[in-house]
């Protein structure tokens, strides 16, 4: 089926073509006209003057809307990726609290077995948040599953490869680099953090294959102070370091404006990726959830916040990712086109998916997440069919 995508403000990787159309044949774009001839189409949806972005790819997913991956079953994937498509999310990693290996290996299974069968947002794998942490740094995950790394534990994970896209290490325990180096040459992005590592620690993971760091400022090393000797730790490893990317939690709690403004400037723009990190209680009203599965760490969710019991820390966020877009234009002054590398290409460039996904390009998925100028989620499309569309949002007809 051939149809046109009307009267756009197409964002662009450098620029924002206006009342543009995009033709789009089947699952991919076609091409980019100003011009289109109203008569050769099956369907054609006006969106009259609202910004079309690429699809949003948010690279660190838990849950929403009451549900988590570590729920272990495709009911709660599929109300999660259809949460978040409501956000903008076009595309997300299906992301695991440490657990047993038993309890990863049903998630894994599931995501195998049902990968194409969710209608909302689509995953695009998993990536396993631990269980490989130091144990100061275990964050909300619960310690008791926290655990290094064993050589049959890594190939019974390794059986999962075609499943798994990314993992979350701490580079300094016993066995990590062996860890890394095995799950990078299989085409695993490696991704740095909940760590007490050193500069030097951080460079030799990178060595054996890391790529990437999670949540940026949240649950790893900053300047290591010795007595009278100072050391980098990851926060100065990742903003200084040109060969690793990372993610940050833009939600306005977790980071600072200023700490945003500084990763920018010092990795550049196409080394930042915005993340949701959301949990269970995305969506939901105020109350306790748990992180994780339904045995997992407890959470009070209020304002806006999800807080562990004991109040000494955050348990994720419960925002989705047009809530981060509007902090980053609205509080931080990022440009449309800026904003479009941040939470699209570079998460894409991070999978190695760019030549598909992550921008709006002439024969590339027709994955679209498309704001009115409220910044609200009119319509989020993901290869060439919407999966979210606001109450009559758009002139909708078919020829």
């Amino acid at each position: 089926m051939k149809w046109l995508l009307a009267n756009g403000n197409l964002v662009l990787r450098d620029s924002i073509l206006e009342n543009t159309n995009l033709v789009i044949n089947e699952n991919k774009i076609e091409a980019i006209e100003k011009d289109s001839s109203m008569t050769d189409f099956n369907e054609i949806i006006d969106v009259k003057g609202c910004y079309v972005l690429p699809g949003f790819i948010d690279l660190h997913c838990h849950g929403g809307y009451g549900a988590d991956v570590m729920d272990a079953s495709l009911e709660a994937i599929g109300t999660i990726s259809r949460f978040h498509a409501e956000g903008g999310t076009a595309y997300f990693l299906t992301t695991t609290a440490s657990d047993s290996l038993e309890n990863l290996q049903k998630v894994l299974q599931i995501l195998r077995t049902n990968k194409n069968v969710i209608r909302g947002a689509k995953t695009l794998g998993a990536h396993l948040e631990g269980p490989y942490f130091a144990q100061k740094k275990h964050g909300c995950h619960l310690p008791q599953f926290v655990r290094t790394p064993s050589e049959s534990e890594t190939s019974l994970l390794l059986e999962y490869k075609d499943v798994i896209r990314s993992i979350t290490i701490a580079p300094e325990i016993p066995g990590a680099l062996s860890l890394i180096k095995r799950f990078s040459e299989n085409g695993i992005v490696v991704s740095l953090g909940h760590t007490e590592c050193s500069y030097d620690e951080a460079l030799k993971a990178v060595e054996m294959g890391a790529s990437h760091v999670t949540h940026l400022y949240c649950a790893m090393s900053g300047i290591i102070k010795n007595g009278v000797e100072r050391k980098g730790g990851l926060i100065e490893t990742a903003l200084l370091e040109d060969r690793l990317s990372a993610e940050i939690i833009a939600d306005g709690i977790h980071v600072p404006s200023e700490l945003i403004r500084l990763a920018v400037k010092a990795k550049g723009m196409d080394k930042i990726c915005v993340v949701t990190d959301a949990m269970r209680g995305a969506g939901m009203p105020e109350g306790i959830y748990t992180f994780g599965s339904m045995r997992g760490q407890e959470a009070v969710v209020k304002a806006k916040m999800a807080v562990v019991k004991e109040g000494t820390g955050l348990a994720s966020s419960v925002f989705k990712m047009n809530e981060m877009f509007c902090h980053m234009y609205n509080n931080l002054g990022y440009s449309y086109t800026e904003l479009a590398s941040m939470f699209s290409y570079n998460p894409a460039c991070v999978l190695s998916v760019q030549e598909k996904i992550g921008s709006i390009e002439q024969g590339k998925m027709a994955s679209f997440t498309i704001l009115n100028r409220d910044h609200e989620v009119e319509a989020t499309i993901v290869e060439g069919k919407p999966v979210y569309l606001r109450k009559a949002a758009f002139n909708k007809s078919e020829k």
